[in-house]
């Protein structure tokens, strides 16, 4: 940890608290402060030595300052960073995660440590999204004072009054209590797991019944499967409310098909008790912006509605190849609230303006995708469906032949010309220089820089070289890939024709690209895939700069 990365960190949380002091409600982490992050990701180091040595909250909770605050919101951004880099494959990062996540263990979970800020690094570390490493779950188990809140031995008593706790930490909202909820329980065994939640089933709180029912979705098939059962033990079928009954009626199409008989067997129960499922809920005014898809196969989509004087948001990702890959949201929000994450939204080009039905096909195709790999969406998926006011998506694949014929009708004769089609491929080659929907299209994970260091000697310079390396890339990494960046086009052609702004005139360009990807034309024909292959090299160069 050099003095260089201290100074820093200090900078950055600097910055941060100001903006927090300035605007806590309205704050987003802007490019500035996330290139600043990526381009050091050991600063996780320093800023978890100034959360505890310089901001550490002594006192407990009351005495958090904004620079703490503002440590915390950095030290999760850079841990959300590192595991993108960890999903890449990237040494370096699974080396950053290890580390950092070891001195945690050592340095966090300790008796003279503020439980606060135990609970505190376990909630960033879950909104990370990096799997939990087992010696924080061993150090935290150690803590008695910490472990004791969520351990059976404490009784029935203490287990309510720390749910309650919870509850009125999340302002009462259920997506909020589960998410807290799950920073907890993730530190448990599956067996202390599923003891806790048989506690949330005999709770005397409505609300710690209800988010039950998300821990249907739990990312951990062997903790899910015994939900369902759980709660046909130990619930009364007439507990269970109007509107847990209408969403688990909903996600149980988007559980794998053989765990489905128990929530079927706990919903049949429920409504033998005459229990009324709860209508959807009725919303005005919905508002859909979508991002384009990135070269991780990324695409993020945020909704706003309207209930009577209020505003909702739901926030998701889905991702080429896995699914819906998070979602999220927020409740109760004034016209000011929307109108500042519209501004901070459209000001950082995240998202465009479309139809809600383009999101009609594609929750869809993604919620299936997940599920043929046992991986159900995440439960803020509920919250998606009852910001549109529609009622749960059924899992349906996209038939892309079907696409791609529909398409080819639409698109016309001329656009479909041997003139414009050279025109266009021609011109794609610019794309990811030129264009903002473009600007992270190439690869980054680790493949890319072990070809690289195997085949030439650095620095790479010359043209000879660099079509050599472009070569190389187009047959070793893009090659395999080709049915992937076909997709990524005719998706990115069907977002563009949905969209509401000049954006909608580019999708017979991208359904080009995708059509001379699908009918096999080499990819050294097609300037797009040659721009991807550069830029992926540039790409890998810059990384081994930065850790050579």
């Amino acid at each position: 940890m050099t003095h260089r990365k201290i100074k820093m960190a200090k900078e950055l949380v600097k910055l941060v608290s100001s903006r927090l002091q300035q605007n806590k409600e309205d704050f987003v982490i802007d490019h500035k402060i996330k290139d600043a992050i990526e381009g050091n990701p050991r600063i996780v180091f320093s800023l978890l030595y100034m959360l505890l040595k310089v901001h550490n909250p002594k006192g407990g909770v009351q005495k958090k300052s904004t620079a703490y605050q503002a440590t915390l919101i950095l030290l999760e951004e850079a841990l959300i960073l590192i595991r993108y880099s960890v999903e890449r494959d990237r040494s370096w990062a699974i080396d950053i995660a290890e580390q950092i996540q070891r001195q945690i263990a050592e340095k966090v979970f300790k008796r003279e440590v503020d439980i606060w800020i135990q609970a505190d690094l376990i909630h960033v570390l879950y909104e990370s999204g990096l799997e939990l490493h087992p010696q924080i779950k061993v150090k935290s188990q150690e803590v008695i004072q910490y472990y004791s809140r969520f351990s059976a031995r404490t009784g029935p008593p203490d287990i309510e009054k720390a749910f309650d706790a919870v509850i009125s930490k999340a302002d009462g909202n259920p997506f909020e209590v589960y998410e807290l909820v799950m920073a907890e329980l993730n530190l448990l065994p599956t067996e202390g797991q599923l003891t806790m939640i048989g506690e949330m089933v005999k709770s005397v709180n409505p609300l710690t019944r209800e988010i039950t029912s998300f821990m249907l979705l739990h990312p951990n098939p062997e903790i899910r499967i015994h939900v369902p059962i759980l709660v046909n033990h130990l619930a009364r079928a007439d507990t269970i409310s109007p509107l847990t009954l209408r969403r688990m009626i909903g996600l149980r199409n988007w559980l794998p098909e053989a765990e489905r008989p128990a929530l079927d067997e706990l919903i049949k129960r429920v409504r033998h008790a005459n229990v009324q499922c709860a209508p959807m809920p009725s919303v005005q005014s919905v508002e859909a912006y979508v991002s384009s898809f990135d070269g991780s196969g990324l695409q993020g989509a945020w909704i706003f509605s309207r209930k009577k004087q209020q505003y909702q948001m739901a926030m998701m990702l889905v991702r080429q190849g896995q699914g819906v890959h998070e979602a999220w949201g927020e409740t109760h929000l004034r016209k000011k609230d929307k109108k500042s994450m519209l501004r901070d939204l459209l000001g950082n080009r995240m998202g465009t303006a479309v139809r809600p039905a383009f999101l009609e096909s594609q929750i869809p195709h993604f919620i299936w995708l997940g599920q043929q790999q046992n991986t159900p969406p995440h439960p803020l998926l509920l919250h998606v469906a009852e910001t549109m006011g529609v009622m749960y998506w059924l899992p349906q694949s996209v038939d892309f032949d079907d696409a791609f014929a529909s398409l080819e009708t639409m698109a016309g004769s001329q656009s479909l010309s041997p003139e414009n089609i050279t025109k266009v491929m021609e011109e794609s080659g610019y794309w990811p220089v030129g264009e903002h929907f473009a600007a992270s299209w190439f690869e980054d994970d680790a493949r890319v820089d072990e070809l690289l260091k195997e085949n030439f000697d650095f620095p790479i310079l010359g043209k000879d070289m660099m079509v050599q390396a472009i070569g190389l890339i187009l047959v070793e990494i893009l090659q395999d890939k080709t049915d992937l960046w076909c997709e990524r086009l005719l998706w990115m052609a069907l977002w563009a024709r949905s969209c509401k702004d000049r954006t909608r005139s580019l999708w017979r360009k991208f359904f080009i690209i995708a059509r001379e990807l699908h009918k096999g034309t080499p990819l050294y024909q097609i300037p797009l895939m040659l721009s991807v292959a550069q830029r992926s090299i540039y790409s890998a160069l810059r990384r081994m700069e930065d850790w050579s």
